[in-house]
């Protein structure tokens, strides 16, 4: 099956911090998706993967890698929470607008994002 590179919109879905989401809390993911929305893992380690974190104001960018548990580890360059050291863990499923996938932030804690759109890059 042939795979693409997409754009992910993710923004943070409603949570006790937060009881309407947060339009300026999320990442912009770049991935190559399967026709049928799962990632395909094998054209991950091609380089071409990359995220952007918005927090708030505060943009950071990293790479995206595979882990041996199948899970996306988002990883940032400098060592803070917002522009570095963090590894976010997405879970490998099939992608749709409006779906509700969990990312922990650097802590562990999960914190919930809804899929906003997905497009073709």
């Amino acid at each position: 099956m042939h795979s693409r590179l997409n754009h992910v919109a993710l923004e943070l879905a409603p949570e006790n911090a937060h009881p309407f989401g947060a339009r300026d809390i999320g990442y912009d993911i770049y991935l190559p998706l399967r026709e049928d929305g799962l990632l395909d893992a094998s054209a991950v380690p091609l380089g071409r993967c990359r995220v952007r974190c918005r927090n708030t104001g505060a943009v950071s960018h990293g790479s995206i890698s595979v882990s041996a548990d199948g899970k996306l580890v988002f990883s940032y360059p400098n060592g803070s929470a917002h522009d570095g050291g963090c590894q976010h863990l997405l879970e490998r499923t099939p992608l749709r607008a409006g779906q509700r996938i969990s990312i922990c932030d650097n802590a562990g804690t999960p914190h919930a994002y809804e899929v906003v759109s997905i497009r073709e890059t």
